[in-house]
């Protein structure tokens, strides 16, 4: 599911990288494929140390706590990484493009959580529970949501 957030903010990524030299149009679907795949393995990490809870506060409209920030923070430093390694991009630009892009996408993520009640964790699970188990009853991110509830 995640990569169909990430399509849908395909046009709104351009724009905002379009006006930047140091990273060229071309390489937007190379960038959104990193943005996805970190965000999805920073998650994944983040469930199987049991923090549902940091993921549902960085997905949500409240403070990021602790936790959330250094879950965002790993994002981030993540993504810049794989950008500078897979897609090609000098360190400047990279962190231009994350620092750009996964707000976007954390805020889609957030409108879709904020569809249901905050303890509600469904739609959370349905974007990266088949990281850890498939879907919304499996897994790790089935078995906390559960808890929460």
């Amino acid at each position: 599911m995640i990569e169909q957030l990430l399509s849908g903010l395909k046009d709104e990524a351009l724009g905002a990288i379009n006006d930047h030299q140091d990273i060229p149009n071309s390489k937007l679907d190379s960038i959104l494929d990193v943005i996805g795949s970190v965000t999805k393995n920073e998650v994944a990490k983040e469930t199987s140390n049991s923090g549902l809870g940091n993921i549902m506060n960085l997905f949500s409209d409240d403070d990021n706590n602790e936790g959330a920030n250094s879950l965002q923070g790993n994002i981030m430093e993540n993504v810049i990484s794989g950008l500078t390694k897979k897609s090609g991009l000098g360190e400047g630009a990279a962190k231009m493009a994350a620092s750009v892009i996964i707000p976007m996408l954390l805020k889609k993520i957030t409108q879709k959580n904020n569809s249901t009640p905050a303890d509600d964790s469904s739609p959370i699970m349905d974007i990266f529970g088949a990281l850890t188990g498939g879907g919304s009853g499996g897994g790790i991110m089935g078995t906390l949501g559960k808890l929460l509830k």
